[in-house]
Order: structure tokens, then C-alpha cells, then sequence
């Protein structure tokens, strides 16, 4: 089954003896034929994804726009938005968790790890909230059907404005992101009854018509499985600030590299070392020489001093004998 295709279709199952969950798919083919076991719960306790924002940018939109009137006057509104944005990654999802969480939308297979964040201010002092959740081009069957995937942030003016300080201030690493998906409607996963959501994989759901046995349940249900806005208000945003000389987020790759040059490094001082030895070894061979060459010199020096001390005294003797004979 190609993952560019939507040929998957959900089966609805209203959950029996349980006190956390109303309902739960199954995904199946276009014929009702189970294509896995597995049960995908709405998402209800004890979920949450931790995302890691890099790459910002910050942006400013302007806007016009103009209405006509019947009496043919013409008004022109005119403003402006502001807004981060960034690409966010999964990082990690709740402690029970198998490996770094993923996203799709039921009827795919695509295991997607990234999504688009953006963070704008609400206009008004109203409540914050997030909305996270997917879109997907239902061109049709064997064409490369695009799925997209965001997080959205309203925020208070005044909590906008000291982020967005904090973002232009420099010296910002990277935005890290909780939030908390407890509740947050159109959003499925795993589920066990003791230990809560578990993130392997996270489904959006997109489309009721994917249901194949809507009929067989109350109005009531099927309203509660349609609620997909993906709406929440339980998250952190935490900026991270390099400090220091030190890389906080240095990769297995950068460390490898580091380490090689420091071993070539050291390789080059070791030379370095051997060079400096030969020449101290060569300084002292000439020393030595030096000192066997003045030694030779002083030896020699010595041997003509006496053979002049010799003549001279033979010379003396000489005189002194002519003397006493003459006398």
C-alpha cells in the first residue's frame, strides 16, 4: 500500500466497561476488511509533546482591505501582524513512550517528525490557547497527496511583545515547546488503562466520511468523534540562550569532527616536539665539538709554551757558561 494513497477507512467502536474512553477505530480497507489490530483511542489523560523550535523567523504582515457600499462610499482598513515562526521537531512525547512520537492523519501511512509552528498575539487580554493538528490534499488515488502539519499559538499581547524581545535581543539557541494534548479533540494514539496515552504515533483525524459504519451509532457519539479543532490551553514555551564560549547543542557529527582535529592536532605537536628534539640533540653534538676543538687548541698552546720556556732557558745556560770561561 503506497503511502501517497488514502485507500485506508476507519470503523468505529463504542468502548465497553471502560471509565476513560467512549470510543476507539479500527483501520480497515474500503471493503470493512481489518487491515490492523490496533486500537487508536481519543487522546484523553496523561498526553503531552515536547517540540523543538529552531530556525526563526520573525515576521510582519500588512493588510488592506476595501468595502463598497451601496451608496458607493468606499472604506479602506488598514493594519498589520506580527508573528514567529519556525519549524518545529518532535522531540519526545510521554514517559511511556516507544521512540520519538510521529504524526499522520488517518487513511496514511506517513510518519511525519516535523510541523510548521507559528506564535502571534490574539489582539485582546483573552484567554491563550494552541491549535495543533493536519491537512491533507485529497486530490485523489495514486497522485502524491501532500499532508501538512501545524501548532499555533495565540498569545496575550503583552506575553507576545516580551517574547518577541527575547527573539530579536540575539544570542537566542532555540525555543522548546510542551503541550499538553489531555482533551484536545481530533487528536488519537494508543492507550492503556493504567498507564494512559502512549505517543509512538500520534493520527489526526480528518474527514467523518472516512467512518464506513456511522449508522450504526447515536447522533450524540457521532458528534463527540467530529469534534477535530484540535484546541488547548495547557503549554510551556521556554527560550534557551547560549552562554559562555561552550556549544550547547553541539551534534554527534560536530563532536566527531572536533575530536579529529584535536587528534591531528596533538599528531602535529608531537612533531613538533620530535623536530625540537633533533635540534636540541644537534646543538649539543656542535657544543661538544666546541669544547673537544678548545681543548685540542689549549693542549697545543701548552706543548709550544714549553718549547719557548726550553730554548729561552738553554739560551741562559749558553751565556752564563761563555761568561765563566772568559773570565
Amino acid at each position: 500500500m503506497s503511502d501517497k494513497d488514502y485507500p485506508e477507512k476507519l470503523k468505529l467502536f463504542k468502548e465497553e466497561g471502560s471509565r476513560n474512553q467512549d470510543y476507539y477505530f479500527i483501520i480497515v480497507d474500503e471493503q470493512g476488511e481489518t487491515l490492523s489490530t490496533k486500537k487508536w483511542y481519543p487522546i484523553r489523560e496523561y498526553g503531552s509533546l515536547v517540540i523543538s523550535l529552531s530556525s526563526l523567523s520573525f515576521n510582519t504582515h500588512f493588510r488592506q482591505e476595501v468595502e463598497k457600499f451601496l451608496t458607493v462610499k468606499q472604506e479602506n482598513t488598514l493594519d498589520s501582524l506580527e508573528f514567529i515562526s519556525g519549524e518545529g521537531f518532535l522531540e519526545e512525547g510521554t514517559v511511556n513512550s516507544r521512540g520519538t512520537p510521529s504524526l499522520s492523519i488517518f487513511g496514511s501511512s506517513h510518519k511525519q517528525k516535523t510541523l510548521s509552528v507559528n506564535i502571534r498575539p490574539r489582539g485582546d487580554d483573552g484567554e491563550e490557547y494552541f491549535t495543533l493538528g493536519g491537512i491533507r490534499g485529497d486530490v485523489g488515488v495514486d497522485i502524491n497527496n501532500e499532508e501538512e502539519f501545524f501548532l499555533e499559538f495565540n498569545l496575550t499581547n503583552e506575553r507576545f511583545k516580551e517574547l518577541k524581545e527575547i527573539c530579536l535581543g540575539g544570542g537566542l539557541e532555540r525555543i522548546r515547546i510542551r503541550t499538553t494534548l489531555t482533551k484536545v479533540n481530533g487528536l488519537y494514539s494508543e492507550w492503556s488503562e493504567y498507564i494512559g496515552t502512549e505517543f509512538g504515533e500520534i493520527k489526526i483525524f480528518n474527514n467523518d466520511r472516512d467512518i464506513i459504519n456511522k449508522e450504526e451509532f447515536d447522533e450524540k457519539l457521532l458528534e463527540s468523534v467530529s469534534m477535530r479543532n484540535g484546541f488547548g490551553q495547557v503549554f510551556s514555551i521556554m527560550t534557551e540562550k547560549k552562554v559562555g564560549n561552550f556549544d550547547l547543542t553541539e551534534t554527534g557529527f560536530e563532536r566527531e569532527q572536533r575530536e579529529m582535529e584535536e587528534f591531528i592536532s596533538d599528531h602535529d605537536d608531537d612533531k613538533s616536539y620530535e623536530d625540537d628534539d633533533h635540534h636540541e640533540e644537534s646543538l649539543m653534538k656542535e657544543r661538544m665539538e666546541e669544547v673537544r676543538t678548545n681543548q685540542e687548541r689549549f693542549i697545543e698552546e701548552q706543548k709550544l709554551s714549553t718549547l719557548v720556556s726550553i730554548f729561552w732557558g738553554m739560551i741562559i745556560l749558553g751565556s752564563l757558561l761563555i761568561l765563566t770561561l772568559w773570565l
